[in-house]
């Protein structure tokens, strides 16, 4: 049976969050399976106009987000009323993907983020910050894990032992705030 709490309006599935390790690190994606080459990423007008702004900056990162000409490239696909895909750079990644000095693929927002000392989650859609955590858009919605995130070399399995790992610990808080995640520590 598996354990849900109520956590500020959303349904938090503990047994599979207690279940994780995660531990972000780029250079295991040039030989393994990678987050930003397996998902179509689809926003909304808030995230397009936020990863709009900071586009100058990541193109300096990924040097595909400017045209021969040197003007910035449309990154998205229209799916209608506030709905985007980002489309595909030439390397089949996602366009705002690049590989760093030691062939680890990165993230030119993330990367841009950094430099202007922006948090990363302040321009990068919601769903590549928040990954491999799952929020689906059920009534309520439902906090859980990626179903395919065990694939992926930033993820492992882990003993539920009462606590979160410090990686998940580190991505709920950024996203639904310390006092979601205090009150998600006290339910485990």
């Amino acid at each position: 049976m598996t354990r849900l709490a109520d956590i500020d309006g959303y349904r938090v599935d503990l047994d599979a969050l207690a279940s994780i390790a995660h531990r972000c690190d780029p250079v295991l994606c040039r030989r393994m399976g990678s987050c930003c080459a397996e998902y179509d990423v689809w926003v909304g007008d808030a995230e397009v106009e936020r990863m709009v702004g900071m586009m100058p900056q990541a193109a300096c990162f990924a040097r595909h987000l400017r045209s021969a000409d040197g003007e910035l490239v449309n990154p998205f696909r229209d799916l209608g009323p506030d709905a985007y895909a980002i489309e595909d750079g030439p390397d089949g990644l996602c366009i705002f993907a690049y590989f760093g000095p030691r062939g680890q693929r990165l993230c030119s927002l993330h990367s841009a983020a950094l430099e202007a000392g922006l948090p990363p989650q302040s321009v990068k859609p919601d769903c590549c910050f928040s990954w491999p955590l799952s929020i689906a858009t059920s009534l309520p919605p439902l906090v859980s894990i990626q179903e395919d995130a065990m694939g992926f070399p930033c993820n492992s399995r882990r003993e539920p032992d009462g606590c979160l790992d410090e990686g998940i610990s580190r991505i709920v808080e950024a996203v639904f705030g310390p006092e979601f995640l205090a009150e998600l520590l006290r339910y485990l």
